[in-house]
């Protein structure tokens, strides 16, 4: 048994700003005020920002963020499934995912799609009455109700897809006793020896000093990813 770092700062920053950013995000679209809007539109245009990031560092991440790590092929989603509702692992591969496993990393990709179809389609939507997207001058009316139509059906879809998620952190947490909420929270997280990427993460390197670098291009991205929606947001 090793107690290893499964989820660099940048990644464990960007999981929970983001919850909270959704949790704001829906608050101030259900209230609807006029303040509450203008609230809600700066909370799109967050979470469009972490989105960016995110997929950006899916492929920059050393870590178990890449997505390299947990997009496999569909015989080992399989093979995951099988072993999981057997409950006995019948190979290292299946036994020990030190990041999302199979299922968890479908999640993460569906999770990621529509918040960046939700983000992308706010921009553009309206309300009828006295709200709208900082580039519905952009499109037609038209258009601009279509992608409002849209935003609204993927709002919905995102709420299921949260409720999923949530059921599956409890299905983990108390009937397979795989402990995620707590490395998502302090990075780190005991594991069996072994598995396609234990020897690999096991040489992670945990000091501070030796993250900097990598701290440093997180910190560039969302930087970047920032400015970037704000120059869209400003200046189209």
């Amino acid at each position: 048994m090793d107690k290893i770092l499964v989820w660099d700062f940048p990644t464990r920053a960007f999981h929970w700003i983001l919850v909270f950013a959704i949790a704001f995000s829906v608050y101030t679209g259900l209230d609807g005020g006029f303040k509450e809007m203008d609230y809600h539109m700066y909370s799109g245009y967050l979470i469009l920002s972490l989105i960016i990031f995110r997929i950006a560092w899916g492929f920059l991440s050393k870590g178990n963020a890449r997505f390299s790590r947990f997009i496999v092929s569909p015989q080992k989603i399989i093979a995951y499934l099988r072993d999981t509702a057997s409950n006995e692992p019948k190979n290292p591969e299946t036994e020990n995912y030190p990041g999302h496993n199979p299922l968890g990393g479908l999640s993460v990709l569906a999770l990621l799609a529509i918040l960046l179809l939700q983000a992308t389609t706010g921009l553009f939507a309206n309300d009828d009455i006295f709200v709208e997207g900082p580039l519905t001058h952009l499109v037609s009316e038209e258009i601009s109700n279509l992608l409002t139509t849209i935003h609204h059906f993927s709002a919905m879809c995102l709420g299921g897809l949260i409720a999923l998620h949530l059921s599956a952190i409890v299905c983990h947490e108390i009937i397979l006793k795989h402990k995620i909420v707590m490395p998502m929270i302090t990075g780190r997280k005991i594991i069996n020896k072994g598995g396609e990427d234990g020897e690999e993460n096991l040489k992670t390197k945990q000091n501070t000093i030796a993250q900097l670098p990598e701290l440093f291009m997180a910190l560039i991205l969302i930087i970047s990813a920032m400015s970037l929606v704000y120059a869209i947001v400003t200046y189209l």
